[in-house]
């Protein structure tokens, strides 16, 4: 369905891409992600968004690609410099809050069409988190100018030091947080259809009786998830066919209605030709 590409996508580019030797990671996460998200815009129009957004995220982990090749390596990149670094990092904070509310949205509408509701609240939670870290990278990012241009205090440098270890911290959870959830959507989410197909790759039964329950419960999940998805879709196609069906009473009762005006036009004329004629 894609949550699965989109997860690893994930995993490549925003928690493995913390580490600075292997920053080209984060490209190929935006390449699984574009492919993810293309994938669910299949059943939710609304990931388009997100997908979209995907370039922008690409030209910032490309930037961050070759500020990690000069690190490691002896090489000299021109535009690669703190001028430019520091407007690349404003555009990837915002590119980052428009990818996740975007994500956060789109799983929240497919979340309610198939009946998760739990992970419908806890994409918004997640969005409301990734907000926050924005907002005290900015304020550390601050602290950090106002620090370099005016002499500072030990007092000043330990509150900076315990603001950048906060927001990392805060980056952490919300970059778990997203992994769980696009995990938990993966599991509990699947096309109409695909039960099929799911039931043949079923594994036998097990020897462990808490192990059986486990699976009954979470197939009963996945069905109810088929269902709700199927019954939305039917929804829309039946709202579809009424709209059409009425439109095309209208029109034939616009037709019939311009046919009677017709005939009263011409007996009206013929009466007065009779008139005139006598």
């Amino acid at each position: 369905m894609g949550f699965g590409l989109l997860f690893i996508g994930y995993f490549l580019h925003y928690l493995l891409g913390l580490n600075q030797l292997i920053t080209f990671t984060t490209l190929i996460g935006c390449v699984l992600m574009y492919v993810g998200l293309s994938s669910l815009s299949l059943y939710c129009h609304t990931f388009n968004f997100a997908r979209y957004t995907t370039f922008a995220l690409a030209l910032t982990a490309f930037y961050r690609t070759a500020q990690g090749i000069t690190e490691l390596f002896p090489v000299t990149i021109s535009f690669v410099n703190d001028a430019i670094g520091y407007y690349v990092s404003l555009l990837e904070l915002m590119v980052t809050v428009v990818f996740h509310a975007f994500l956060a949205i789109a799983i929240k509408e497919i979340c309610l069409r198939t009946g998760v509701q739990k992970n419908a609240v806890r994409a918004m939670t997640n969005l409301v988190a990734v907000v926050l870290y924005e907002l005290l990278w900015f304020w550390y990012s601050t602290e950090q100018q106002r620090s370099s241009m005016l002499p500072t205090s030990v007092e000043q440098r330990s509150f900076s030091g315990m603001l950048y270890g906060f927001t990392m911290l805060m980056k952490l959870i919300w970059i778990f947080s997203n992994l769980t959830l696009i995990g938990s959507c993966y599991r509990r989410i699947c096309p109409a259809g695909q039960e099929a197909a799911d039931a043949k790759r079923a594994k036998k039964p097990s020897r462990f009786a808490f192990v059986n329950r486990v699976r009954e419960r979470y197939q009963a999940s996945e069905e109810k998830a088929i269902r709700e998805d199927r019954a939305y879709r039917q929804q829309r196609y039946d709202e579809q066919a009424r709209a059409v069906a009425q439109k095309n009473r209208n029109q034939h009762k616009k037709t019939r209605a311009q046919t009677r005006d017709e005939i009263r036009a011409a007996r009206e004329a013929s009466q007065n030709r009779d008139r005139s004629g006598r």
